[in-house]
């Protein structure tokens, strides 16, 4: 022990992405990377510095909160509030009489609610007049079978529009302004064994799909692109 030996402490944050080893190219979490809504790198949270206590030790108390995102939708206005799995990192140093160190770290992961949705997409590329197929996936936060847990899929068409502003002088500029549009919204019951969404687009166009917990923050999203000739 070293008593009144100086101490600091950070907590940092990292968005997680889980993955089973039982459910190879199911994907959890955001994995829309042309529009994603979720931050990948790690960001700090919080710190302090003291002394220990006569008896060598200190207590860190840290407030866990989910880490929140959000899906804007335009075509009809809506919001959905949706949380990221991630890990917390708990870093402290101890210096002692000689301004020697010694660092430790501790890590544990924080989940949004209490499973997890897995979404595999058989084609993420191909033409608007094929179907386009899905699996989704509940499972429990460490990757257990659970059953009848109620979700929410919804896909969006990310729809580009030129629109006219004033310009210098009254002078009219042409900017593409990106419309969001729910074209497909759905709630079903899944578990552990595979459920299978097969969405049908009446166009070309780049689409998300999102698979959220009816009236929880879990969720899972991905992008595909249907290509193709649609007047």
């Amino acid at each position: 022990p070293m008593p009144t030996a100086p101490y600091e402490y950070s907590f940092t944050k990292k968005t997680k992405k889980p993955y089973f080893s039982r459910y190879p190219g199911y994907r959890f979490g955001d994995n829309n990377y042309w529009d994603s809504i979720s931050s990948s790198g790690t960001s700090y949270e919080s710190g302090s510095s003291g002394k220990l206590n006569a008896a060598g030790t200190a207590q860190v108390k840290k407030f866990i909160k989910p880490k929140y995102v959000k899906e804007k939708i335009h075509v009809p206005k809506r919001t959905f509030k949706m949380g990221d799995v991630y890990e917390m990192k708990l870093e402290a140093k101890v210096r002692d009489v000689d301004h020697k160190s010694v660092t430790k770290t501790k890590s544990f992961t924080v989940y949004p609610g209490s499973f997890l949705i897995g979404i595999k997409q058989h084609n993420n590329y191909q033409n608007y007049k094929k179907p386009f197929k899905f699996d989704i996936v509940a499972l429990s936060n460490s990757g257990k079978k659970t059953y009848n847990k109620p979700v929410n899929v919804r896909i969006i068409k990310n729809i580009w529009k030129s629109i006219k502003t004033k310009g210098p002088g009254g002078s009219l500029q042409i900017k593409n302004k990106l419309i969001k549009k729910l074209v497909y919204n759905k709630f079903v019951r899944i578990s552990s064994r595979p459920k299978r969404i097969v969405f049908r687009p009446k166009s070309s166009g780049t689409y998300t799909i999102t698979v959220q917990a009816k009236g929880g923050y879990t969720y899972s999203r991905l992008g595909f692109y249907a290509s193709g000739w649609s007047y």
